[in-house]
């Protein structure tokens, strides 16, 4: 086991991380909670949130720093990295969402968008937005006892996209 430190808005948390080792091969490999990405050391709900002042409200790079990062060393680079790596995933997402979607309920898929409005999304973060919000009400009501606060959408598609191979954190 080791500790490794974890920024969230208001403070940092020094965490345990458990570290296991492969029977077969030998190698070790550390078991991460939903809500760190690797290499990351900013909480996914700090990262989320800066994402969707960025993507909804359209504040500045500079501006979400201020906001999020008051606490803690959040600065507009890490912010800027932040929001350019997103950009780099949504297409992507968009269509691993629509491939998961399509598993999980056979038809929905381009058309079924289509029929729904939600292929004239403006920009690509509310369409995954949307379809993670799908995917998570169905995944969540098969497996989660109702009542259950439902995680933020970034901790959710990463332990959802890892637990099936998927390896694309936000």
């Amino acid at each position: 086991m080791y500790y490794r430190w974890v920024t969230t808005i208001a403070d940092h948390y020094r965490i345990p991380i458990q570290r296991y080792r492969c029977p077969s091969c030998g190698k070790t490999f550390s078991l991460l909670p939903n809500f760190i990405a690797p290499w990351q050391r900013f909480h996914t709900g700090l990262r989320e949130k800066a994402l969707r002042l960025r993507f909804e409200d359209g504040l500045s790079w500079r501006e979400i720093a201020r906001q999020v990062g008051k606490r803690n060393d959040a600065s507009w680079v890490n912010v800027q990295l932040w929001g350019r790596r997103a950009l780099a995933l949504l297409a992507l997402l968009s269509e691993i969402l629509l491939r998961e979607l399509s598993r999980w309920r056979p038809g929905m898929d381009a058309t079924w968008l289509w029929h729904r409005g939600l292929d004239g999304i403006p920009g690509q973060w509310l369409r995954v937005m949307v379809l993670t919000e799908i995917l998570r009400d169905i995944v969540e009501k098969k497996s989660a006892p109702s009542g259950k606060a439902a995680r933020p959408f970034m901790a959710f598609l990463n332990l959802y996209l890892n637990n099936r191979g998927l390896a694309v954190w936000l």
